[in-house]
């Protein structure tokens, strides 16, 4: 029997209780998929930045994604700064519009991978 470690036995527990097979995102996409969680502001940074290891995530890619995934919400948080004595409520800091923006920018990242699947 081969010995496992510790981020493969926790992917494949993961992947039987959801049924899905993680190989599939670690050989193609990976990138994608990381760019998206930087992107969209869905996840915390504080949790990507702690799963990252704990899922096996490749240096290099944790830092290009990062490198790159956060940018456009700096943007939008120094542009609220700029704002910052317009602003009526701490709501306006991040407006629908600038969620939806970062949404569409990581849908956009991941559109690549989800193209050469359905190809596959």
């Amino acid at each position: 029997m081969e010995s496992q470690n510790f981020t493969e036995l926790n992917r494949n527990k993961l992947g039987s209780l959801i049924g899905y097979d993680f190989d599939l995102i670690w050989k193609d996409g990976l990138l994608n998929y990381m760019l998206f969680l930087r992107l969209t502001p869905t996840l915390p940074n504080t949790f990507i930045n702690v799963a990252s290891p704990i899922v096996d995530v490749p240096y290099h890619i944790f830092f290009l994604a990062t490198f790159i995934g956060l940018i456009p919400a700096a943007f939008v948080t120094v542009r609220a700064g700029i704002a910052l004595g317009e602003l009526q409520s701490l709501g306006d800091l991040y407006d629908f519009s600038s969620m939806a923006t970062l949404f569409l920018i990581g849908v956009l990242s991941v559109t690549p991978t989800l193209i050469s699947k359905k190809k596959a």
